[in-house]
């Protein structure tokens, strides 16, 4: 039963990773396309972009390390003790 907990958070885990990812992929595209059109706020635009890109990037990574440490404590509390 455990097990299908944790395969389910992990599941879950993983798509909304990858769900993030795929947003800073389109965040990306869609950034290069207005800066390459050649928009008279250019330098503004880009900066604004890059600084948005950072703030998801850097979201995204805290997000994914909080996961992978409260997961491992989850872990820890539930497995079975190893006795030897």
């Amino acid at each position: 039963e455990l097990q299908k907990v944790n395969d389910r958070s992990v599941s879950g885990m993983m798509s909304t990773v990858t769900a993030s990812f795929q947003s800073i992929k389109d965040l990306v595209h869609s950034s290069m396309a207005k800066c390459h059109a050649g928009m008279m706020e250019q330098e503004t635009l880009c900066g604004e972009t890059k600084r948005t890109l950072l703030v998801r990037t850097a979201s995204l990574l805290l997000w994914a390390l909080l996961s992978t440490v409260l997961w491992h404590k989850i872990s820890e509390n539930y497995a079975p003790a190893c006795t030897e």
